[in-house]
């Protein structure tokens, strides 16, 4: 996959987060108590990741 770094940035992010979610809940612990933070922070990963797809293809920002 080529992208620039303004999409490449966000989307390394947006793995990271998605390894932290994966690991709490291999440990069992739930999305919704000490998790829950991990979870919030994923959603705002891939809405970045979103915003900077469309700028780079040059697609009206979705409010």
């Amino acid at each position: 996959m080529l992208a620039p770094q303004t999409v490449l940035t966000p989307a390394k992010n947006l793995d990271r987060h998605a390894r932290d979610l994966r690991d709490v809940v291999i440990e069992g612990a739930s999305i919704e108590a000490p998790g829950g933070g991990r979870m919030r922070e994923y959603l705002a990963a891939i809405t970045l990741v979103h915003a900077a797809m469309r700028a780079d293809l040059g697609a009206d920002v979705i409010s």
